[in-house]
């Protein structure tokens, strides 16, 4: 029988990761698994932020608010007991592999929007590159 140890679930607060998120909760529920709940804060991409880098104190401020988010979403759905919160800025697939690799995950369940045409062209999927990442 399989086994998961650490689930990770990585959120944008969507309706879409709402509901991959309550999968998650299940599955650690079912495993005994921890479960890590993780917010990427997409990295701003302007001239000015890529030469001078995101102001610290402001980086601190954005993913403190991030674990806050991921706690109420937590707290109102009453998923599992272990849960660990974690929030960081970058390359949302990139950090999202990242985490997973650094902390041992064994599953990562996440939602897609499910673009397709040009919308997927433009806009990428991460759950695609996490996917081919991971």
């Amino acid at each position: 029988m399989i086994k998961f140890n650490k689930i990770l679930h990585p959120s944008d607060f969507s309706d879409v990761a709402t509901g991959a998120f309550a999968v998650a909760a299940d599955m650690a529920a079912q495993y005994g698994a921890e479960l890590h709940v993780l917010h990427v804060i997409p990295q701003p991409s302007s001239a000015i932020t890529v030469e001078l880098g995101m102001p610290e104190d402001y980086r601190a401020e954005l993913e403190a608010a991030s674990k806050r988010r991921l706690g109420q979403m937590v707290e109102s759905t009453g998923a599992a007991s272990k849960v660990t919160y974690a929030s960081a800025v970058g390359d949302v697939a990139g950090e999202i592999v990242s985490y997973a690799k650094d902390h041992g995950v064994d599953l990562i369940v996440m939602g897609t929007n499910g673009y397709t045409g040009v919308k997927h062209l433009v806009l990428g999927s991460v759950a695609e590159k996490v996917l081919r990442r991971s």
